[in-house]
């Protein structure tokens, strides 16, 4: 079972699991099984969104995906899509507005660990395999 092989690499504090599969659903539940078997949040991004998202039960009692709120119970106005991280500032990289000239991936992970108030939840990057393609998401070849 996956969850067998994800508990013990999460436990251990490995910063990064890659998973390759077609079996989205069933990643999903075996993601939410071991978040819940660690006690942890757990977070999801996808290119096709610019938002990160956070797995958790809402006042109907639905478990669903919902925005990722930051501490103060307000939506997290950062923008995690290509279209604005690959732009940049007047004066060059502006980390803090996401203007860095990078794909979201890339300021998506920098962003996170900048988060102290995240630190312990997992986060599923769900479709990051396009942006290994060196020839899309703005990635050239020279």
């Amino acid at each position: 079972m996956l969850q067998d092989l994800l508990l013990p690499r999460l436990r251990a504090g490995h910063p990064v699991v890659s998973v390759i599969t077609h079996e989205w659903e069933r990643m999903q539940d075996q993601l939410r099984q071991t978040a819940q078997a660690l006690n942890r949040r757990l977070l999801r991004w996808s290119s096709a969104s610019n938002r990160v998202l956070e797995l958790r039960t809402d006042e109907e009692g639905i478990l669903d995906w919902h925005p990722l709120l930051d501490p103060n119970g307000n939506m997290v106005g950062a923008f995690f899509d290509d279209n604005h991280t690959m732009q940049l500032g007047e004066q060059g990289p502006e980390w803090p507005s996401g203007r860095v000239g990078r794909v979201a991936a890339d300021y998506l992970l920098w962003w996170y660990n900048e988060q102290v108030w995240l630190a312990g939840s997992l986060l599923w990057l769900e479709d990051i395999t396009p942006y290994f393609d060196q020839t899309g998401h703005g990635a050239m070849v020279t």
